[in-house]
């Protein structure tokens, strides 16, 4: 699954609105990096229906993908939350929309990071 050309767009203080117009948090940036594991590519994980952009396919196969999070600044924890590039369904001039309504966000993992990213939060230079 290829990383979409329209994260490029997104940049910081962006908000980040659920599919139902929820204020999820504000960008901090986009993190860039290759997932070693397929993890992060569950649609289950995600909470997001199959489209053409997002076709369900085996964590084998996703092994060693390119992957791209958004590092953002949480609304209402104020913690940091990783959201998956492959959540987003659109950006705009301000605000990044998702594909996730609030509830599916709410118990998603995005507050642990993709294993790609180092404890301190740093992105292995390789990684990019």
């Amino acid at each position: 699954m290829a990383v979409p050309t329209v994260i490029r767009q997104v940049r910081g203080d962006m908000e980040i609105r659920t599919s139902n117009g929820v204020l999820l948090g504000r960008v901090v940036d986009v993190l860039w990096g290759t997932d070693v594991s397929g993890q992060r590519h569950s649609l289950a994980q995600l909470g997001i229906r199959e489209t053409g952009d997002t076709e369900d396919e085996s964590v084998a196969s996703n092994a060693g993908v390119s992957d791209a999070v958004l590092r953002a600044h949480g609304e209402l924890s104020g913690d940091t939350i990783f959201v998956p590039h492959q959540a987003v369904a659109g950006v705009s001039e301000r605000c990044v929309l998702l594909y996730v309504d609030d509830l599916a966000a709410n118990v998603s993992n995005w507050h642990r990071p993709p294993a790609w990213i180092q404890a301190d939060g740093q992105v292995p230079a390789h990684s990019s």
